[in-house]
């Protein structure tokens, strides 16, 4: 399940619960893509789910 670009910060988890498409390595602030980005662009290039 994603629901934002990032992982985002939960007040009842921390950091613990990771919903983004985009991993963020919390020590280098690197964006790291999860391997479901490349589902999701294809999705939003052809506008359909197949």
């Amino acid at each position: 399940y994603y629901w934002s670009f990032v992982d985002n910060y939960e007040w009842n988890h921390g950091f613990d619960l990771r919903f983004g498409l985009f991993e963020l390595d919390g020590t280098t602030k690197e964006r790291l893509p999860r391997d479901v980005l490349g589902a999701y662009a294809a999705i939003a290039d052809s506008n359909r789910l197949e």
